[in-house]
């Protein structure tokens, strides 16, 4: 038989343990709560990947120039065409720097000086052109001492390029005389081309005394029908006199000119 007071000390012993495990039940109760929390709480967000680099188009194609119709389309380039030239043969044919490539062969003095052809124009002549002229003759015989007619002469030798075609000796005259007006021809000129060995090719004027013209300068040119394309020739002209009255023959402005082929 229990006594009284033992079984006040079971009960409360009971008691005890049930506090006990009532206490750890809602501990349990409190951790499962907080469980329950942890996942309703938002997420973190994880940060943000950076943006993938876009797409580098590729270049656009280049589109090929047409094709070039040669009928149509080429450009029409034509190569520039030849146009024959004019040349000048002649070398100081206005005889203004001198004598130059001219040749005198002069009247000489009874001293042996010369009477130079290729001088400053006298005052009765200006010259056609510049200052100076070819002057020939202008001294009878009688003057110089000599009883015979005298001559003087002048030329140059020019080259005629091959195939030269259109050859024209151009230029201007003059007379003066101390011969009657109404006389006979006594005192003559000549201009003509002629070989380098002396050969007559072609007479180009021939005067005389009688020719004056008042004085004045008169135009002449003349074609050249003697084949001389190619060669070299002589431009010549020669005066003679007579013993007595003498006769000036002017030449200014000279021109020996061709029609030069294209290459």
């Amino acid at each position: 038989m229990l006594r009284l007071g033992s079984l006040a000390g079971l009960f409360a012993f009971v008691a005890l343990g049930a506090c006990a495990r009532g206490g750890a039940a809602d501990d349990g109760d409190a951790t499962a709560d907080q469980t329950d929390d942890d996942d309703d709480a938002d997420p973190i967000d994880a940060p943000p990947r950076p943006d993938s680099p876009l797409p580098i188009d590729s270049p656009l194609p280049i589109d090929s120039p047409p094709p070039v119709d040669a009928a149509t389309d080429a450009p029409n380039v034509q190569p520039d065409a030849c146009v024959p030239g004019s040349t000048q043969f002649l070398t100081n044919p206005g005889f203004d720097t001198g004598p130059g490539t001219w040749q005198e062969v002069p009247i000489t003095d009874p001293d042996g000086v010369p009477f130079p052809i290729v001088v400053t124009a006298p005052a009765q002549f200006p010259a056609q052109t510049g200052t100076y002229v070819a002057w020939l003759g202008g001294i009878a015989g009688i003057e110089v001492q000599e009883f015979f007619p005298i001559t003087d002469e002048i030329y140059q030798i020019v080259g005629i390029a091959p195939g030269a075609t259109g050859l024209t000796l151009s230029g201007y005259w003059a007379v003066d005389t101390a011969e009657a007006a109404d006389g006979e021809a006594t005192d003559d000129f000549t201009l003509e081309i002629r070989s380098t060995t002396g050969a007559l090719l072609q007479q180009i004027l021939v005067l005389n005394n009688t020719a004056q013209v008042n004085p004045a300068w008169t135009a002449f040119s003349v074609p050249i029908t003697a084949n001389i394309a190619g060669q070299n020739v002589r431009i010549r002209a020669t005066s003679t006199n007579d013993l007595t009255l003498p006769t000036s023959f002017f030449l200014d402005s000279l021109s020996l000119t061709a029609t030069t082929p294209c290459p």
